[in-house]
């Protein structure tokens, strides 16, 4: 029970969910002449709110308050006390602090607690961040099954900004001029439009467990390069919900206008979206059959290359719309990924190998079936972001698929020098 192994595979977890949203004049990773670090946030000094609500302290954190409420009538150990609150978990303070220089300075400032309105601690954090450099604020949720929690199962909420008076906190500290770094510790998308255009850089660390103290402090000094990619859309306003980039294309918007009455329709950040501390290239983009059967596999292949100076991931997405249908088919449908590590120059051929029998949809009786028709291929680094477009035909009668093969493009990366 959490060996060394546990704690390795913990790290790289939370390691490769990371996404980076934002990052303007490249403030992360922080620079070497950042001597004075302002760490402000209710998540900056917490071993619990980077727990998720089912991990085992809050388990406890559970049962304690079913024993307190007993509101099911659940049995409960009264040894339960005997295990201890603490836990083995390095902190995003302690873990930043033991990254730094003899030469820097880290001024801590919890400024406010995650759900109350208590503002008492404002006039800290802001004072904190005017003797720094930058301010690194680490806000969010606290995951968990009881009262005072913001994300988890029974924790259902009415708005999607940060909760209690955080967006409050941002703002007063991004009034006194210091760049700000928002790391983001959530458990469901939030709603950044108001706090969005105040901060230099976002990170979204979702609820990254116990290593993620570790990963979190790894990334802001550039140890790590986030490489993950949103597996959901982030809307601007709760109003948008429901927002996804599998809508109809006839559904999923406003009316024929485009756009709700205050704002777009567009979400704050897409579907498969995430940026880089390094840049990528994606070129030669070849199929190796235009037209097919309905039992063939064609191979959609795509170079893709490290054009930055550092190593990092990138996310080859291959998203798939069906020209020809007798039932509305989504304007997108994601058929295909591939996370590829490059290094500063290195290039890597990603090929996506798709049965035809995976483009199908379930039919008006519920049976999948594969229609012949003409189909858009579009490959990219997310659903937004499309690099380039391919057209395949489909020949043949339709055709019922009783059990599939596969559900996924299985994908082979190949190297393809430097």
């Amino acid at each position: 029970f959490d060996t060394p192994e546990d704690r390795t595979l913990a790290y790289e977890i939370a390691r490769d969910s990371l996404v980076l949203l934002k990052n303007v004049d490249q403030t992360l990773p922080l620079s070497p002449q950042v001597s004075r670090i302002a760490l402000i946030g209710p998540s900056a000094d917490s071993w619990r709110n980077v727990m998720g609500d089912y991990a085992y302290p809050c388990h406890i954190e559970s049962l304690r308050a079913v024993r307190a409420n007993d509101p099911f009538g659940a049995p409960v150990s009264d040894e339960i006390d005997l295990v201890d609150d603490d836990a083995m978990v390095v902190t995003v303070r302690n873990a930043l602090t033991s990254r730094l220089r003899e030469d820097q300075q880290l001024i801590y400032a919890q400024g406010c607690d995650i759900l109350s309105e208590d503002r008492s601690g404002f006039g800290d954090a802001v004072q904190a961040a005017q003797s720094a450099d930058v301010a690194v604020m680490v806000m969010g949720d606290r995951s968990g099954l009881v009262e005072g929690c913001t994300s988890g199962e029974a924790r259902d909420r009415a708005r999607l900004n940060l909760p209690g008076v955080q967006e409050d906190l941002v703002r007063a500290v991004a009034e006194t001029g210091t760049p700000v770094v928002l790391v983001l510790v959530n458990g469901r998308p939030v709603s950044l439009a108001e706090i969005e255009p105040l901060v230099s850089s976002i990170l979204v660390a979702w609820l990254p467990g116990e290593e993620g103290g570790s990963v979190i402090a790894d990334a802001l000094t550039g140890v790590v390069n986030p490489g993950g990619k949103l597996p959901i859309s982030f809307p601007q306003e709760v109003g948008q919900v429901p927002v996804f980039y599998s809508h109809k294309p006839s559904g999923g918007r406003s009316h024929w206008l485009g756009s709700y009455v205050e704002m777009s329709t567009k979400p704050q950040y897409v579907f498969g979206y995430g940026l880089s501390y390094t840049q990528f290239d994606l070129s030669e983009v070849h199929i190796d059959k235009s037209t097919v059967s309905m039992d063939e596999t064609f191979n959609l292949s795509v170079a893709v290359t490290n054009t930055g100076t550092v190593a990092g991931d990138e996310v080859l997405q291959l998203y798939v719309h069906d020209e020809e249908y007798t039932i509305t088919r989504p304007v997108k449908e994601l058929k295909g990924f591939a996370r590829v590590s490059l290094e500063p120059g290195e290039k890597k051929v990603v090929t996506f190998s798709v049965a035809v029998e995976q483009l199908g949809f379930f039919g008006p009786d519920l049976t999948y079936i594969v229609e012949p028709g003409t189909f858009s291929l579009y490959l990219g680094t997310s659903s937004a972001d499309i690099h380039e477009t391919v057209t395949l035909n489909v020949t043949g009668d339709t055709r019922e698929v009783p059990e599939r093969s596969a559900y996924f493009s299985a994908v082979a990366v190949d190297s393809g020098g430097t």
